[in-house]
């Protein structure tokens, strides 16, 4: 393998491990947790994590994706012309449908953690019902989103790991 293949390897995987394992663990560790810890401790942990991880999360998959397209275009024997027309294109294909929905909805979920800090910053003392029963919507929303986008990605990483071999 070329010294190139291996740099836009490296710099596809090591984003992509943060990307998805990042997704992966606050969907089914750190918000459950805090959840379960309650409101006094889950809304300012929410707090701080949102403001840096939507962040981390969409760079490295972008990167990720781009650097995937570059491994496409790159790689020795096969190319854009191979996607779901060969075994290895519909692995890679799939994958690549699969990774750009997980972005996609971790998008959502960044605009959706933005709308609950506006409206926790509107929540002085107990909050109103229409404002307890729209956050616990938001929330809800936000946790089956992160599932599902974590799921795309180990599905994403499932198939392009596979790729090679089928």
């Amino acid at each position: 393998m070329s010294p190139e293949l291996v740099v836009i390897r490296i710099l596809h995987v090591l984003p992509g491990v943060v990307w998805v394992g990042g997704a992966s663990v606050m969907a089914w560790v750190v918000e459950p947790q805090l959840r379960a810890a309650g409101p006094a401790v889950q809304a300012p942990a929410m707090r701080a994590i949102g403001k840096v991880l939507p962040r981390v999360l969409s760079s490295a998959a972008g990167v990720t994706i781009l650097m995937g397209l570059v491994l496409v275009a790159r790689t020795p024997g096969y190319g854009f012309g191979d996607l779901f027309t060969t075994a290895w294109g519909w692995a890679i294909g799939l994958g690549l449908v699969a990774s750009v929905a997980s972005a996609a909805i971790g998008g959502r979920a960044g605009g959706a953690m933005k709308r609950m800090e506006a409206l926790g910053a509107q929540i002085s003392g107990a909050p109103t019902a229409a404002q307890a029963a729209e956050m616990t919507s938001l929330q809800a929303g936000l946790r089956q989103g992160a599932r599902v986008g974590a799921v795309l990605g180990l599905i994403a990483v499932a198939l392009m790991v596979s790729a090679r071999y089928v």
